[in-house]
């Protein structure tokens, strides 16, 4: 199959879950949507009803399955799309570790520290890494990823449309679609734009991103 010089990348963050309410650590713990989320995805599907995706991809993990449910996809469910791992601090909120000292190291630097039996930022963005380089390897023309918030940020630097990881709001039951051309210095995000939901204030975002290599 020939590849595309241009790949247009939608990329969802799941529904709402109990846990994000209680402002928890949620990585690999296992928890559904909360019913809470259903006015967001039924906008979100309205929204993104026009899109016709060569690939549909998602997290393997429960929020990630019953968001690509709510939006009638059938994905290809990959591991290196899950959140960051928090290890111990699991389903833990800031209140409850913010006494500890593994865990104030970890919030001054969580790119190459690791919470106890989790990830640090360095290898989330390996792993999400490896899935972004086999999806250009492809090429494909139309991609949708129905992930969570820490790949999405990761996907948002990778890609050259974020300088930092905090530079975009990224909502819950909210998209990103992004336009990835290639060019002689390599693949280059030209434009960003978040598909709005139903909360309030939510406004397209338009963007000129940098190079990406």
């Amino acid at each position: 199959m020939d590849s595309n010089d241009t790949i247009y990348l939608d990329i969802v963050r799941h529904g709402v879950t109990e846990a994000n309410l209680a402002k928890q650590y949620l990585g690999w713990t296992d928890e559904p949507i909360s019913p809470q989320s259903a006015p967001a995805l039924k906008e979100l599907k309205r929204l993104l009803v026009p899109a016709e995706w060569q690939e549909v991809h998602a997290s393997d993990l429960l929020r990630c399955r019953q968001t690509a449910a709510a939006l009638d996809l059938t994905p290809q469910f990959d591991e290196r799309l899950r959140e960051m791992h928090f290890g111990k601090w699991e389903m833990r909120t800031y209140e409850e570790l913010k006494h500890e000292e593994a865990y104030r190291r970890w919030v001054d630097d969580p790119v190459t520290r690791r919470p106890p039996g989790g990830e640090s930022w360095n290898d989330l963005n390996e792993r999400v890494g490896d899935w972004y380089a086999d999806m250009l390897e492809r090429a494909p023309e139309r991609v949708v990823a129905v992930t969570h918030g820490g790949v999405i940020r990761t996907l948002l630097m990778l890609t050259g449309a974020a300088e930092h990881l905090w530079q975009y709001k990224v909502r819950h039951g909210g998209a990103f679609r992004l336009t990835i051309s290639r060019q002689k210095e390599g693949w280059i995000c030209t434009s960003l734009s978040a598909v709005p939901t139903l909360e309030k204030g939510s406004m397209p975002i338009e963007a000129t991103p940098k190079q990406n290599g």
